[in-house]
């Protein structure tokens, strides 16, 4: 007796779906190929992608912030200088030439000679290198130490933040310059003693910052969470605090590069700083330079122009910078 047609076709339709492979779902247009074959995926982004990201987020940055673009055109520029100083530096800049000296500028020297007939826009390029060296050194140093002294200090606490903290306290009572000056008297005057000098006088403001920040981080649910979890305290200050300062420090950093152009200036202006004959900004502003400014101002007016562009674009790129990335001006 056989079944009636419906409960015939619902046996069928069981039984073809027990022995039936399930077929694999679609893939989408994008991850097959043109034999009909899956794409294989990407370990990571093109190149050529990225550098298109890259360009788009510059060119957001200067719309956004057109004066921090330009100052950070100016700086690259400069950058490029000092590295290809040897280069584009029409002459020697410490050959001297005698004959052709306090030349006003013309054709063939563009920013005219010293007393010793030395070419000035040879020297302010060259001059480039150790100015921007001291910076970016001194200014370097002075953010690693303050990362991990400020972080350490706001993190454990006790005796070690009080210590320290009292410390800082002391070292910012004093003038930074004071404390360059008073270091270049002690060591002498040489490249490496004034790259110390200008570290020591700029940590203590990378430690107060880092540890306001360290302070504020330290509270948060997931660093609590970490340290819950039995996480040890160099991966808590590794992977969860260190990280979330590095934004405030590098906007200050960017500023304080200006500051540390500045005091190099300042201490080679007051005989402390690069001995010659090695060119340095602050150097070419010294002795005969402020001796001669009436009469020849040229050998004032270009290296003090340089100085002011180069601390006034730091400064403008440092403020374009924390109102980019600082979230709570990032709507402004």
């Amino acid at each position: 007796m056989g079944l009636p047609r419906s409960a015939t076709e619902r046996a069928e339709v069981r039984a073809g779906a027990s022995s039936a492979t399930i077929a694999p779902p679609a893939l989408p247009r994008a991850a097959v190929r043109g034999d009909g074959y899956p794409a294989a995926r990407a370990g990571g982004a093109p190149i050529a992608a990225r550098a298109r990201g890259w360009a788009r987020s510059v060119l957001r940055f200067a719309h956004r912030k057109p004066l921090g673009a330009a100052s950070g055109a100016v700086l690259t520029l400069c950058v490029l200088a000092a590295l290809l100083a040897p280069v584009v530096s029409p002459h020697d800049p410490v050959a001297q030439d005698v004959p052709n000296q306090f030349r006003s500028p013309d054709r063939t020297y563009w920013m005219g000679t010293d007393h010793l007939g030395r070419d000035v826009l040879s020297r302010i390029i060259h001059g480039a290198r150790i100015s921007l060296s001291v910076g970016f050194l001194a200014v370097g140093v002075a953010a690693l130490i303050g990362i991990v002294a400020g972080t350490s200090s706001a993190y454990f606490g006790g005796l070690l933040d009080l210590l320290l903290q009292r410390v800082i306290d002391t070292m910012m009572g004093v003038p930074a310059l004071v404390v360059a000056m008073v270091i270049m008297f002690v060591l002498g005057s040489s490249l490496t003693n004034v790259v110390l000098a200008i570290t020591v006088a700029y940590t203590p403001q990378f430690v107060r910052i880092v540890r306001s920040e360290a302070l504020a981080v330290k509270e948060t649910d997931y660093v609590v969470a970490a340290a819950a979890s039995g996480a040890s305290s160099a991966r808590v200050l590794g992977f969860h605090i260190i990280p979330n300062t590095l934004t405030s420090v590098f906007v200050f950093a960017t500023g304080a590069l200006g500051g540390a152009i500045v005091a190099e200036a300042s201490l080679s202006f007051l005989g402390l700083g690069i001995p010659p004959p090695a060119p340095s900004w602050g150097q070419m502003l010294q002795g005969a330079a402020r001796l001669h400014m009436e009469t020849f101002p040229w050998l004032v007016i270009f290296p003090g122009l340089t100085i002011t562009l180069v601390v006034y674009a730091f400064n403008m790129l440092g403020d374009a910078l924390r109102d980019v990335l600082d979230p709570r001006l990032r709507e402004r």
